[in-house]
């Protein structure tokens, strides 16, 4: 069984951004440059990364692929779909396939996020895109137009597989993760020509 770095790699981010931080650095307060730096109230910290560094944190998992939620604490279509990504966790690991959650909260709202993580049960270090947004949109997908929530599926090597543009749900997504889990050839894309962070489907049926 492959070592599970990213807890390693979370760590050494968390090195990094510690030097540039100063004491009065903290969640709540203004900070000065945009650098990448660690939030101390966070349930296990904020790190700020850009989508290089999102790709690397999910391929050192090992396993045979991993999903990319990008949300927002302000978008309300990403606080619907989050705790069925919650939900679907524990099964995608079992299939080799990590999730990672990234948000693009800027300083204003960050509290928001780590408050809306929490609730929903999101315990881990809380990933926060670093401005500009423009190089995470590069990174994960030149094609992602930045609507808001964006869902990418990744191989194991880091390449794009799949990608939803728009909110997701479960019988839309877990076919496409399953197939890949089991070596299918996935390749695709669902974009859903909505507003950044705006759902124009209905509800899903339960």
């Amino acid at each position: 069984m492959p070592v599970r770095r990213i807890p390693l790699l979370l760590s050494l981010l968390l090195l990094a951004s510690c030097g540039r931080r100063s004491g009065a650095e903290r969640r709540g307060e203004e900070a000065s440059p945009p650098a990448p730096r660690a939030e101390a109230e966070a349930p296990a910290g904020i790190v700020l990364v850009d989508g290089n560094d999102v790709l690397r944190l999910g391929k050192a998992e090992g396993g045979k692929g991993f999903v990319v939620n990008v949300w927002a604490s302000w978008c309300g279509p990403c606080k619907r779909e989050f705790p069925m990504l919650i939900g679907l966790r524990e099964a995608y690991k079992k299939a080799g396939i990590a999730i990672l959650f990234v948000s693009v909260d800027e300083e204003a709202t960050r509290d928001a996020a780590i408050r809306f993580a929490e609730e929903q049960g999101l315990l881990d270090t809380i990933l926060v895109a670093k401005p500009p947004l423009e190089n995470l949109k590069v990174a994960l997908n030149p094609r992602w137009a930045g609507m808001l929530p964006a869902t990418f599926l990744y191989d194991s090597q880091g390449k794009l597989r799949y990608y939803f543009g728009g909110p997701v749900y479960e019988n839309e997504l877990s076919p496409v993760v399953f197939g890949l889990a089991r070596g299918e050839p996935i390749q695709g894309e669902a974009i859903f020509g909505l507003a950044p962070g705006m759902d124009g489907r209905p509800p899903a049926e339960h």
